[in-house]
């Protein structure tokens, strides 16, 4: 209670993230700008004394709608708001706020608590439904305006791409012509300063020497040192590494290659031929070694290597390091038709597998069908094999007779059709899923193994629940989205196979 007016007072926190100004003049208000705006409007709420300033929330240079961006400003502010703790909230407008409807909820539950929304200079109590659904429409709006925007973004890059042969690289690669980072404080319109040529040309000589060093049979380690001698830094102004170093020579650009969503555009050149920071010969050389360099101690076996398999064409799929994260993905390698389009999060495969494998496990639903599915496929595994034995023994009368008359033409003819049988039987043969060690489990059975056993106990344990497992192409946006839906448990997907096993449909429980 203000002593001097006989007032409660009131404390209401503010927050700010960058955002475009609103003024017309097509910069950006700053968080800085923001909060003094901030002040000034409580300023007009009432006295100094009665109506104060609590905490300041900043997210400069974050976004509201990229699911990605962690804004930890926000979530602190939430936490605090909702704790009760304040009379309101001030944001500069609610696309400010968020773009994302799930987080307007929280603050519709700290107005439960008498919490004031200060928004476009106006109060609004979320209690009062005019007030609420303002609120539910503006949140609305900013996701729609966000998700049109996203849609004219990504649209505008592919063009930019497939049809100018221009780069979506947010970064200035190795060697390449462009702008310098970047200068703190910069503002939208601001100029920018292009790298010097000497930079460019030092650039590209330490590229190139550095290249040479790794396919010479030198070690990365000796590259980066090369590479840090002759001056040359990374586009953030530090010291390579090799995993840096690694990274920028996968860069397709430096071969005047263009890309979309990581696929080289065909018929597209980046530049001109004499701007190539390597040849292609060399750039292709480079790929091929990172990719067969043994990784060392390093290296580790994923979970789900090999037991999921692309539904696109149908091969398993393998485990890498990506982007300091682990990741599914269909590997093109010579030799093999893989169409190298599908990848997940290996941590979020590896999550959701388990928790479907445990559950499955330990279903009865699951021991009912695989017992009656591993009995099929018992019953045509011996029907196959069956069929091989008179086969061969079919084969051998016929070469005796063959041998006897001294009819080489029929002969061979006669094994030309065998052997085509055989492999026909071998590959129905090959197709038959793995039959389980085991049908039944209890929950704490199931639990011990896994969570007691090694990776390949692990691994028997996610082909004995689901030995048809396969991913599918993401419905979002991106060939790596996360969902659920992407997981085709029983491979039902899979091109040209037959189905012998049906283990419990776990996409269909209500849990999930």
């Amino acid at each position: 209670m203000c002593p001097e007016h006989r007032m409660p007072i009131k404390i209401i926190h503010l927050y700010c993230r960058v955002s475009e100004d609103y003024d017309g003049d097509g910069g950006l208000r700053s968080v800085d700008d923001q909060e003094q705006d901030g002040r000034e409007f409580l300023a007009t709420l009432g006295p100094p004394c009665c109506v104060m300033v609590g905490k300041v929330y900043k997210d400069p240079n974050l976004s509201g709608w990229n699911p990605k961006v962690k804004r930890p400003d926000f979530d602190a502010c939430m936490a605090e708001v909702t704790s009760g703790s304040a009379a309101g909230l001030w944001v500069y407008d609610i696309t400010r706020f968020t773009r994302k409807p799930p987080e307007g909820e929280q603050m519709i539950r700290a107005a439960e608590v008498g919490v004031k929304l200060f928004s476009n200079n106006r109060e609004r109590d979320l209690r009062r439904a005019d007030d609420l659904k303002w609120f539910r429409d503006r949140l609305a709006a900013a996701e729609y305006e966000s998700k049109l925007l996203s849609e004219r973004v990504t649209r505008g890059k592919r063009l930019k791409a497939t049809r100018r042969g221009l780069s979506n690289a947010s970064t200035r690669g190795l060697g390449m012509r462009g702008y310098e980072r970047k200068p703190a404080g910069w503002r939208k319109g601001d100029p920018r300063k292009m790298v010097p040529d000497e930079l460019v040309q030092l650039e590209r000589t330490a590229a190139r020497q550095a290249a040479r060093v790794i396919l010479g049979g030198g070690k990365i380690n000796d590259a980066v040192r090369l590479v840090n001698a002759a001056g040359v830094t990374t586009y953030y102004g530090n010291e390579w590494v090799p995993e840096t170093l690694t990274k920028m020579f996968r860069r397709p650009s430096l071969a005047g290659y263009v890309t979309y969503e990581d696929e080289i555009v065909e018929g597209k050149d980046l530049l001109p031929e004499e701007e190539w920071v390597l040849d292609r010969d060399t750039w292709h050389d480079l790929q091929d070694f990172f990719a067969g360099r043994r990784r060392g101690p390093t290296a580790r076996v994923y979970l789900l290597s090999g037991l999921i398999r692309c539904s696109k064409c149908g091969y398993p799929m393998a485990g890498r390091p990506f982007e300091g994260k682990g990741q599914y993905y269909c590997r093109k390698t010579p030799g093999r038709k893989a169409c190298g389009g599908l990848r997940i999060n290996a941590a979020y495969a590896d999550d959701k597998v388990t928790k479907a494998v445990l559950r499955v496990l330990t279903d009865e639903r699951h021991h009912a069908a695989l017992a009656d599915s591993t009995a099929r496929v018992s019953a045509e595994r011996a029907d196959i094999m069956r069929e091989m034995r008179t086969a061969k023994e079919a084969f051998e009368v016929a070469a005796e007779a063959a041998g006897a008359a001294g009819d080489a033409v029929g002969f061979a003819n006669f094994q030309k059709g065998h052997l085509n049988r055989m492999s026909r039987l071998q590959k129905r043969l090959d197709d038959l899923p793995v039959e389980p060690r085991k049908i039944g489990y209890s929950a704490a059975e199931a639990r011990a193994l896994w969570d007691d056993g090694d990776l390949e106990e692990r691994r028997r344990m996610v082909r004995d629940a689901y030995p048809l497992l396969t991913l599918l192409p993401a419905r979002k946006k991106g060939p790596a989205a996360l969902e659920l839906a992407r997981f085709d448990w029983d491979g039902d997907s899979l091109p040209d196979k037959k189905r012998a096993v049906s283990p419990a449909r776990v996409n269909s429980w209500d849990e999930w």
